[in-house]
């Protein structure tokens, strides 16, 4: 697992199963925020969600190994005012690789 303090961050998991933050950012108020990602499930499923600080979750990306396993893109989140998240999300016995990039926030590896 590599983390850089650039924003980015690339890593793996191996029988994932549950949730976690890999993504940040406490705002003052309004912002759009840059992110990019590469998600590659090689078994089971998984899904990378944004949760506004409203608790209000939005599906960035979802992956099912066989079928759709591979799912990458670039795009811009409206960052509301308060605590905003992106999270990794995988089914019992799921196995990644994942990669994310944000040019605002702060960037965790999974299971940090």
């Amino acid at each position: 697992m590599e983390n850089n303090n650039s924003g980015r961050i690339i890593g793996s998991a191996e029988k994932l199963e549950g949730m976690d933050t890999i993504w940040e950012f406490d705002a003052d108020e309004a912002e759009e925020v840059n992110i990019s990602y590469s998600l590659t499930v090689t078994s089971g499923k998984a899904k990378l969600v944004y949760v506004s600080p409203d608790g209000i979750v939005s599906t960035l990306a979802e992956c099912i190994a066989g079928e759709e396993s591979e799912k990458s893109a670039s795009d811009s989140i409206e960052a509301k005012a308060g605590e905003n998240r992106i999270r990794l999300v995988g089914a019992e016995g799921t196995s990644l690789e994942y990669e994310f990039t944000a040019d605002a926030g702060e960037v965790e590896p999974f299971g940090d």
